[in-house]
């Protein structure tokens, strides 16, 4: 069971957390804190073992968590990290996005259920039957894309999506769907750098002496999101285009495979556009 909170950070927080947990015959594997001392607000990770829990102690504890951090300006949230996330994966025509996440997701690495594929072009539905996931393609133009981008929420339902991977899916979502459903977006660039398109030339055109990538959750703003993860690169003027997105696309699958690590263990918290995020 994983407790994510944050609230206004007091005298005593974890000594109330950990009576609770103690009362109720549980046992805390994991417990991670950070504060904002400006903000005067604390964040916190706690991971209770599953194994001394019934459901009546789970609910038990949620119940007494709760109610003791009612005057706390607390936000609160539970886990059973037992039932894994279903995740849809979206992708263009770049396959190393998804085949870090399909060989990580079959060794075990990556908590998660994957029950669906799309894409705009079918070019790497191939993979997909390697590893037995069904494919659904759908063709987008500026005409399709709000018809279109309705039937994908409705196989996303169907299919009971949480979550939402664009592993180099070459489409902007619209409002409608970053709405109804938590995405995690890979960007080819080290954020707030080089946001839209092209960003290896743009890194190129400016002589840049590290490339990175970043993956962020997705909002309306394109790019925008708050960022999950992010690394980098250095390199130097011998670097062609071609040489940053050879390097680059290393970094992308790198980037967006730990995001979403972080985000199936529930080790994130969003705080005023920015995350907090637990290893």
């Amino acid at each position: 069971m994983i407790v994510l909170m944050s609230c206004n950070d007091r005298p005593g927080i974890v000594s109330i957390l950990s009576d609770i947990v103690f009362r109720n015959k549980g046992n805390i594997l994991d417990l991670q804190q950070h504060v904002e001392i400006e903000e005067n607000r604390y964040f916190m990770r706690l991971s209770i073992d599953n194994s001394t829990l019934t459901n009546d102690s789970k609910n038990k504890i949620k119940e007494e968590i709760n109610n003791s951090f009612i005057d706390f300006d607390a936000k609160i949230s539970f886990f059973d990290e037992i039932t894994p996330i279903s995740i849809g994966v979206f992708v263009t025509k770049e396959s190393l996005p998804l085949y870090d996440i399909l060989i990580k997701h079959n060794s075990g690495e990556l908590n998660c259920n994957i029950p669906i594929i799309i894409s705009n072009h079918e070019d790497l539905k191939y993979i997909a039957d390697n590893f037995n996931i069904p494919f659904a393609h759908f063709s987008i133009d500026a005409d399709s894309k709000f018809d279109q981008e309705k039937k994908i929420i409705k196989i996303l339902k169907d299919y009971k999506v949480d979550l939402v991977v664009l592993a180099r899916y070459m489409q902007i979502l619209t409002s409608n769907f970053v709405k109804n459903f938590t995405s995690i977006n890979i960007h080819h660039s080290f954020l707030p750098a080089f946001k839209g398109k092209n960003p290896y030339k743009q890194a190129w055109d400016k002589g840049v002496k590290i490339i990175g990538a970043t993956a962020h959750y997705v909002t309306e703003e394109l790019d925008e999101g708050p960022i999950i993860s992010q690394d980098v690169f250095p390199v130097n003027h011998n670097f062609s285009v071609k040489k940053l997105i050879e390097v680059g696309q290393n970094i992308e699958r790198r980037v967006l495979t730990s995001a979403l690590k972080s985000h199936l263990e529930h080790k994130i918290i969003i705080y005023k556009g920015r995350t907090i995020v637990f290893y």
